[in-house]
Formats: C-alpha cells, structure tokens, sequence
C-alpha cells in the first residue's frame, strides 16, 4: 500500500516510524538554515574523518540529487567516480545531497540506498526546485561541519560528467587556494550591517574579502519575469542579477565554504522575527534573497562578503538538456 506523507510547509518533516526514529537518533545534528531547523534524515558516519595525522584531504565531491534519481547515481557511481579509487596519497569524497519526497517508497528506498552505500546526506527539507537555495547552504554547511578540513569542494549536479583524474591535476598544480581579488567598491565591512544583537558574535568575516570561486561565470544575466525561472517585479525589482557562477558545478575552496556558511547564519539571525515566512525573507541585510541556488550563493552572497567567482573554461555552461554537461 502507498502512502503519501502529509506536510504543512517546509518545516514538516515526513512523520512515518522510521523517519521519527532516525530523527530523535539525529536531534543533535539539528541546525538553523534560513530560519528554519534542518535535520539530518541520514549520513554516512565518519566519512570524513582522518585515517592518520597525514591524510589530507583534498576534495568534496558534492553532486545535488533528487530522490527519485537513483538511475543518474547509480550512472555517476559506474563511471567517473570510479576513477577515485585511483588516487591513493589523497583523498576524494564522494556524497549525494538529497531531500525528502512525499512518496513514502521513494523515501524508504532511498533510506535504504544510503545504507548501503553510504554516499548519501539526506536532508530534512522538501525536494523541489523552489527550495534550492536552501539546500545549497545545508549542503555547504554539512562540508563546514563534517569535512572542514577539506581543501576544496566541487559542487555539481547529477547530471553532470566530470574528468575527474583531470581536476585532481589542475588542482595540484595550480594554486587555486591563493586566488584572490578585492573590489574595494563592492567590498564593505560585514559588521556594520550588523544589529546590535549579533555584536558578541565572531566577527572575523568584517575583514575577509580575498577568496574566491571558480567556475562559468554568468555576466549581465537579465531577470526573468514568467515561467520556472521567473520573478514578479515586487520579488527581484532590478533588471540584472549580479554577476554569478553557473549552478551545474563550481569550486570553492574551503576559506570561501566557511565564509559562505557564516555569513549566511548571520545575514539570517538578522531576520530571526521573520524566518518563518519565505516571503519576508525577501532581503536579509543587505542579500536579496532568491529560490536560484547559484544566483543566491555565488551571486548575491558571495558579492557582499567580497567574494568573487573566476571564469574557467573547463566549466561549461549547458542551456539545452541533450548538450553534454563536461567538465574538462
């Protein structure tokens, strides 16, 4: 018999046994996204932890799944990421970030799926496109959190193709940690954007405006007001977004995750009375707040703590399904 799991809003979470089991064994994993509680559904335990003091990590390999996409897993499983097996004096980890789907067999699957391969980060936010931007920045703050040591994360989507064996070159031989840029016009001191509230807060992101990412760089991208991708004026008044990396893949170093995640967790404690509705979130400080995961993050919030995306032309930008997404 199939179920359908009912839900409210974005802050519900599947509420059959086996989900409130895995809940109450992650309460402690529980943090503040956007004003609303992220829970791990699931995760692979220690995946990230050192084998010894001289195992250094130099990549996260996170891939934006849906539930129901166990075929484009499977195929990334079967193909590049074979290639990391490989590489044995560095190490490469490989997790799949998904949601929650109100199709109860979907999720029982894909709760079993993670078991057993143990490359699944399963969050506790509906799976749709609208809610993107929250993913992201549960993704990064899972990379922050569970792997900070990492040197770099590439983020990419299911259905993109990598030359992995290729990156691993590049990133060993340029020293892609030391890009920097300052834009003394579009940089400003994060503190003073501030309430008084946060002012006990660590405060080390007022003077960082030196790291950046990598990857296709969209410039004068004009908004969109119909469609999937549309925004009404009173959503998105201005008539470009800001420069941004194309969401397929970027690379971030783990400087520029960091200063992702804790910038993000202050500009939303600066809204914390209107958290709740995703409509008044609007603006938080002064980040314009969109459902475009690589608009929001690489756009407007990088922008405002001096981050800067670099062009690479080993990242191509795709507008067709059937064109081949590739990296290098």
């Amino acid at each position: 018999m199939t179920h359908t799991i009912p839900f409210k809003n974005l802050l519900d979470i599947p509420a059959d046994i086996r989900f409130r089991t895995v809940l109450k064994r992650n309460q402690e994993r529980n943090e503040m996204i956007l004003g609303y509680k992220l829970n791990y559904l699931s995760m692979p335990e220690g995946i990230c932890s050192r084998e010894n003091e001289d195992d250094g990590m130099l990549l996260v390999l996170l891939v934006h799944s849906a539930v129901g996409n166990r075929a484009q897993r499977d195929a990334i499983r079967n193909t590049w990421a074979r290639s990391i097996r490989q590489f044995q004096d560095i190490r490469i980890i490989l997790v799949f970030l998904v949601g929650v789907d109100q199709n109860n067999r979907l999720m029982t699957n894909v709760l079993d799926e993670g078991t057993v391969y143990q490359d699944l980060v399963i969050l506790g936010m509906m799976d749709t496109y609208r809610n993107l931007s929250l993913k992201s920045m549960a993704g990064l703050h899972w990379v922050n959190t569970f792997c900070g040591e990492t040197r770099f994360t590439l983020k990419l989507d299911d259905d993109v193709y990598i030359n992995l064996p290729l990156i691993v070159t590049m990133l060993n031989k340029q020293n892609i940690s030391d890009i920097s840029s300052y834009d003394e016009k579009n940089s400003h001191n994060i503190e003073n954007t501030l309430n008084d509230g946060l002012s006990n807060m660590d405060m080390e992101l007022s003077s960082v405006v030196g790291h950046g990412l990598v990857g296709y760089v969209n410039r004068k991208s004009r908004v969109m007001r119909h469609g999937l991708w549309g925004l009404e004026y009173q959503q998105h008044p201005e008539e470009f977004y800001p420069d941004y990396c194309s969401g397929n893949m970027y690379l971030m170093n783990t400087s520029a995750v960091k200063l992702l995640v804790k910038a993000h967790y202050l500009y939303s404690n600066l809204n914390r009375t209107c958290s709740h509705d995703i409509d008044a979130m609007s603006t938080l400080g002064q980040i314009r707040f969109v459902p475009f995961e690589d608009v929001f993050i690489t756009g407007y919030l990088a922008h405002n703590i001096g981050l800067t995306c670099f062009h690479h032309s080993g990242f191509p930008h795709c507008t067709k399904r059937e064109s081949a997404n590739t990296l290098f």
